[in-house]
């Protein structure tokens, strides 16, 4: 099966029945497979398929190395069930339409075939039923009209096979049938890859076990004891076992019919429409979507008739409403050969852009589509999204991604967020892009080059406009940079911290700017210091005057210096840094050489009389009484003594001496 049935390889397939209401589909698969897939009582004792029913194949290869194990999924025939009809036939490989050979194709044949087509099903096995009520003749009617009908959706026909569930007759020819048509379908290694998809289409509770739900796994691969997510909803949950056709199983493929019991971490009922995953998947609201239309229908009444009244959309198992609305003007859509809308949801649905639907509407209406994006973002006008959704018609998703980018906010967009617009098949796009640096990831989020560059630029042009700034206002604290948090509300505004982090990240890399703790500085911070007038001739004037006098108040040493008593500060603030001086009880100033010194002096009196005062600090120092005590508190502070009731008592020797014990 091209490619897939390799020695010893097991091979899943799921197939659903199709077709009119009482035309033998269950009765096909019970004679095909000798399990009855009316499980209902209901569906028994009225012999009417109300609900979904399953049975399974297990077929060898002639040379017994590969197995090939067919799910069958009975639906529903009567108008009535369509909504149990939608939920069966998402995910298959192939149909088999049953078509009674003495009536013929009927309303809900056609209705079937079309669904069929518009989510995406190719080949159709035609099997005409119930020959042993009619003329050979009569065959062959009914078996023609079927396969008008489905010329007519563009449906294949794999072939046609005459049965009678009665005689058996035609039974043999079926297996196959089946099989030749299967080998056309397409290679599942993408499925196999793919993050997991299984829509749930049953949940029932068995006793000893618990929950327990049924579907058909899409996408990916599971294994038992994995944890899994059941969304809508967000609720967590372990695997606990899995059986696929009664048997039990520790890892299931994609095309795998599943039972599989759960363990929830929450107490909430599960339900069919939810779906299984492993990663976060994609939830669509306001969903953008290419409508499909089939021959012979009027695109005229449906623009017309369809916005305003609710639809009911179906994608997997699940079923929700909504409304429609058209994002094209009937010239555009004549231009483009293709009908786009906004479907806005009551409750979120989980799927992937590329993903086929089906919508009901009114009485009868059935109408199919594409999802192109699965959220549109409130900034993604309709101007906006006309290109876009040009290069997404023509699959050409590198160019929508660039679009996409340009339009965003800042040029950001969420990695997260690209989930809505990239299907499955074209993510690979977007790492190759940023393998190539065609784009930038910056975080969580990613951008061109060219607007990198731009955001970049933004941030350098306030730096160095802020910085600008604090110089014509003479700020103190300029030399230590620019507040990071200011620097981003005013260049980017709203743009996310993470983002900023990440862009100040690579300025800093590029040495076009530097980072001081929570700060931001320009690279030329003596220009920065000339600018300011706090250069080094200021620094060695204010230093030679504290080493001269031991304590001075800072406004003091701007009057002796003629500078302004900002500029003076800032000028400490250096030493300090260089550790040459240091700001002593707020208003005062010292030279570090005469702090040790006043420390030294601390350790004399110490030595001689075991307490320190006031008065013999002043006397040794040689100093008023208003710098002795500014130095004292200035070591009381860093914990070079203590106040006692009259006196201090010194905790850390000087260097050059240490008190007696």
């Amino acid at each position: 099966m091209t490619g897939e049935l390799e020695k010893n390889s097991i091979v899943y397939f799921t197939v659903a029945t199709a077709g009119h209401v009482d035309h033998g589909k269950t009765s096909l698969l019970r004679a095909l497979t000798g399990i009855d897939p009316d499980r209902l009582k209901e569906e028994k004792l009225r012999g009417l398929t109300t609900d979904l029913g399953f049975a399974h194949l297990s077929l060898k290869s002639d040379d017994g190395s590969a197995i090939t194990k067919i799910g069958f999924v009975d639906v529903p025939g009567h108008g009535k069930f369509l909504k149990n009809m939608l939920a069966g036939v998402g995910g298959i490989d192939m149909a088999l339409l049953v078509v009674a050979a003495d009536e013929g194709p009927r309303p809900q044949t056609d209705q079937h075939a079309k669904i069929l087509a518009l989510l995406g099903v190719k080949s159709v096995l035609l099997i005409v039923t119930k020959i042993d009520l009619v003329s050979e003749v009569e065959q062959q009617a009914a078996a023609f009209a079927a396969e008008k009908m489905l010329a007519k959706y563009n449906l294949t026909c794999v072939n046609n096979i005459f049965v009678s569930s009665t005689t058996k007759r035609g039974l043999d020819e079926i297996v196959p049938a089946l099989l030749a048509g299967l080998k056309n379908v397409v290679d599942r290694t993408e499925r196999l890859d793919s993050p997991v998809y299984l829509p749930i289409d049953r949940v029932f509770i068995k006793t000893g076990y618990g929950t327990v739900i049924t579907g058909t796994l899409v996408r990916g691969t599971l294994d038992a004891g994995s944890n899994v997510l059941v969304e809508p909803g967000s609720l967590s949950a372990r695997i606990r076992g899995m059986e696929s056709f009664g048997k039990s199983i520790s890892k299931a493929h994609a095309g795998q019919r599943l039972a599989i019991n759960l363990v929830l971490k929450q107490a909430k009922p599960l339900e069919r429409g939810q779906a299984l995953f492993v990663a976060p998947p994609t939830e669509c609201r306001n969903l953008v979507a290419q409508f499909h239309f089939l021959d012979g229908e009027n695109v005229q009444d449906m623009l017309e008739s369809l916005p305003g009244q609710q639809i009911r959309l179906y994608h997997g198992t699940a079923e929700l409403a909504g409304h429609v609305r058209w994002l094209q003007t009937m010239e555009c859509i004549n231009n483009m050969q293709a009908l786009v809308g906004q479907i806005s949801l009551t409750t979120p649905l989980i799927a992937e852009p590329g993903e086929r639907f089906v919508i009901r509407h009114g009485d009868t209406g059935v109408i199919g589509g594409t999802i192109l994006i699965g959220a549109r973002a409130r900034w993604l006008s309709r101007k906006k999204l006309q290109p876009l959704l040009e290069q997404i018609l023509k699959d050409d998703y590198s160019a929508a991604l660039q679009i996409y980018l340009d339009t965003c906010p800042h040029n950001l967009a969420r990695v997260d967020s690209l989930r809505a617009l990239l299907p499955l098949s074209a993510r690979t796009v977007l790492s190759s892009q940023l393998l190539e640096n065609e784009l930038i990831a910056l975080g969580d989020f990613i951008t061109t080059k060219s607007a990198l560059l731009s955001l970049e630029n933004k941030v350098l042009a306030c730096l160095k406009e802020l910085t600008d700034e604090a110089v014509r206002k003479r700020s103190a604290s300029i030399e230590d940079g620019i507040s990071l948090e200011s620097l981003r509300i005013k260049a980017l505004g709203s743009i996310d911290r993470s983002v900023f982090q990440n862009l100040m990240k690579t300025i800093v890399e590029s040495g076009r700017a530097s980072k001081n703790g929570d700060k931001a500085l320009l690279k030329s911070e003596s220009q920065l210091a000339q600018a300011l007038g706090q250069n080094s001739d200021s620094e060695r004037m204010i230093l030679e005057l504290l080493e001269k006098n031991i304590c001075l108040e800072i406004k003091e040493l701007a009057r002796l210096c003629g500078a302004e008593l900002k500029d003076t500060e800032a000028t400490i603030n250096r030493l300090k840094k260089a550790e040459k001086a240091d700001v002593v009880a707020y208003e005062f100033a010292s030279s570090t050489k005469s702090i040790n010194e006043a420390h030294a002096a601390l350790g004399r009196i110490w030595q001689q009389k075991r307490e320190i005062s006031p008065s013999d600090f002043k006397e040794m120092i040689g100093v008023s009484r208003k710098y002795a005590m500014a130095l004292l508190t200035y070591f009381d502070d860093h914990s070079v003594t203590r106040r006692t009731a009259n006196s201090r008592i010194l905790l850390k020797a000087p260097k050059a001496a240490k008190p007696s014990e």
